[in-house]
């Protein structure tokens, strides 16, 4: 993990007269945003129990971190397949192992919904893909070795596009806009062959 204060030096010379408080929000909020896109953190968090009765799940991370989705779910070693939270509920759920997954939210928080209802404690291991927290002052040392420009590129481009400040800059922030979009996609398409940094330690998944 790195302060946010580390990526400072890169953004500053760019936003004359912006104060350190916004422009590490900007840096937080841009991280937030990359990696909600481009699904680069992603991990295998810590093995965990279901609860016989209990559909519902709650996967908690660090402080640093929430989680964005969830991409796999496996019980007792066998990978969920993913169901249409819409057609869950059309005939009655009959406790057992379970064989499939939706994910639904509650405000800002991500919840995992097995099916059918466990019957049982199994094993549950879920694969998610994280993203900063809105009030971390870290990040994690791949969004600055690996994915530091689209962070800087989307950063500027939020700070720049305030009016009436020595550093509003319309055209620049548009032009970093672009920027940022164009260097999340290409990190979009890295992740997608395996370039995705893993390997925090996260918490157990907790019973909602």
């Amino acid at each position: 993990m790195r302060p946010v204060s580390d990526f400072l030096p890169r953004l500053m010379p760019h936003l004359p007269g912006c104060s350190d408080v916004l422009a590490s929000q900007a840096l937080v909020d841009s991280a937030i945003d990359f990696c909600n896109t481009s699904m680069v953190l992603r991990e295998r968090l810590e093995e965990s129990k279901t609860v016989a009765g209990a559909s519902l799940y709650d996967p908690s991370t660090l402080a640093f971190h929430r989680v964005s989705r969830i991409t796999k779910v496996w019980v007792d070693g066998r990978e969920l397949q993913p169901v249409v939270a819409q057609a869950v509920g059309i005939t009655p759920d009959t406790q057992q192992i379970p064989r499939g997954f939706y994910v639904t939210r509650e405000g800002t928080d991500v919840l995992l919904n097995l099916v059918p209802t466990p019957d049982a404690e199994y094993s549950l291991q879920v694969e998610a893909v994280l993203r900063p927290a809105r009030e971390t002052l870290q990040l994690d040392d791949g969004l600055f070795d690996i994915w530091l420009e689209p962070v800087l590129e989307g950063a500027k481009a939020r700070l720049m596009a305030i009016p009436d400040q020595p550093f509003s800059n319309p055209a620049g922030a548009a032009l970093a806009a672009r920027n940022a979009f164009t260097l999340t996609q290409k990190a979009r398409v890295d992740g997608s062959y395996g370039r995705i940094f893993g390997g925090m330690k996260v918490s157990p998944i907790r019973f909602a």
